[in-house]
């Protein structure tokens, strides 16, 4: 294979590649902004990518993904939780006396009437 047709960069995983990939694009589009040969394409996706709406797009997308991680934080507490309690639960069913038919069981069985 000709050597210049090989990546320079070999990234770990393909999301490395793909990030030192962008990086480069950007660097080139940068480049051509400031010599004055960008294309129309180019300065309006920058444009694009300034403008408010798109801010306030993006940290909508921050606070969503803030909002999730926090959903998955209570999710996993409460099963947490829940594990918990159950093995407090088991735990305590050795102490509780049996309901057995021997003698000297402290155990009355009917109902309680308050006289």
């Amino acid at each position: 294979m000709d050597e210049t047709l090989q990546p320079k960069f070999q990234g770990r995983t393909p999301e490395q590649y793909d990030k030192k990939m962008q990086a480069l694009a950007m660097q080139v589009s940068e480049e051509r902004l400031r010599n004055g040969e960008a294309s129309s394409a180019e300065i309006v996706f920058w444009l694009q990518r300034a403008s408010p709406t798109n801010q306030l797009k993006e940290e909508n997308l921050r606070l969503q993904n803030e909002m999730l991680q926090a959903k998955t934080e209570a999710i996993n507490s409460e099963r947490k939780s829940n594990e918990a309690y159950a093995e407090a639960m088991r735990a305590f069913a050795g102490y509780l006396p049996s309901h057995g038919d021997e003698e000297g069981d402290d155990w009355i069985d009917g109902e309680f009437v308050e006289g």
